[in-house]
């Protein structure tokens, strides 16, 4: 269904108003293909909802390492620091 969506031209980084774009929701739902899709038609991943989580942290939050690895193939830095100074590795641990 990403796919289709995608290919209809929907915006990967459309947020409603907690700031969840469809990355998020994504990682929410621990959807390896659709983390990929967006990945892949250029959704954001440091895109943070109103409560400063972004797609990175949320799948350390989850310990999530095949979303990690997903992140980190399509070059987002896992060691990038968020506004309060924790990496998402010392998050996970």
């Amino acid at each position: 269904m990403i796919r289709f969506l995608l290919s209809k031209g929907a915006d990967p980084n459309l947020s409603d108003e907690r700031g969840e774009t469809p990355l998020i929701t994504a990682v929410y739902g621990l959807s390896l293909e659709s983390v990929s899709a967006l990945l892949g038609a250029k959704a954001d991943p440091y895109l943070e909802t109103t409560s400063g989580i972004n797609a990175a942290v949320l799948a350390a939050d989850f310990c999530s390492i095949p979303i990690l690895q997903i992140l980190k193939d399509a070059g987002v830095d896992l060691n990038r620091l968020r506004e309060r100074f924790i990496s998402i590795f010392y998050r996970s641990g």
